[in-house]
């Protein structure tokens, strides 16, 4: 859950990671859930030294991980799970944030992929 005092960037990822549980997260949507105006909220996570897609990128990557960790969860359902449209983007996404595929990560961690 949302923490009251923690960054507007740890907050907005809180959202994300809600979010891409069913869809595709929309800088409104999370804007709103935090009370705020879309103006605002961009102007936060900016002085945070941030953006909504980095942000986004970052919600992504630990909730891949945390779906890896389960080694019951198929490696392209976690592609879609967190809202690729293939499997292909999602190793080349994966590729470039770990610089390893998502099963030899899965392997480096449980010994199994």
């Amino acid at each position: 859950e949302i923490q009251e005092d923690s960054s507007i960037g740890d907050q907005v990822k809180v959202l994300l990671k809600r979010a891409l549980a069913t869809g595709r997260p929309e800088f409104g949507d999370v804007a709103r859930e935090l009370g705020m105006s879309e103006r605002t909220l961009q102007r936060r996570i900016t002085d945070e030294g941030k953006n909504f897609r980095q942000l986004l990128t970052e919600a992504r990557q630990d909730v891949v991980q945390r779906l890896l960790m389960d080694p019951a969860i198929e490696i392209n359902e976690v592609a879609y799970l967190v809202g690729f449209e293939d499997s292909n983007s999602f190793y080349r996404a994966f590729r470039s944030w770990e610089g390893t595929t998502p099963s030899a990560w899965r392997q480096s961690r449980w010994g199994h992929g």
